[in-house]
Order: C-alpha cells, then structure tokens, then sequence
C-alpha cells in the first residue's frame, strides 16, 4: 500500500476518509 494511492484516494473520495 503507497503512501500516494491512499492520498489520491483521500482526495478522490473524501467521504470515505
């Protein structure tokens, strides 16, 4: 898991996070 796929994730759905 890459830092930068869960902050693209965070950016892309900020609902999840």
């Amino acid at each position: 898991t890459k830092p930068e796929l869960a902050l693209k994730m965070k950016i892309a759905k900020p609902i999840t996070a």
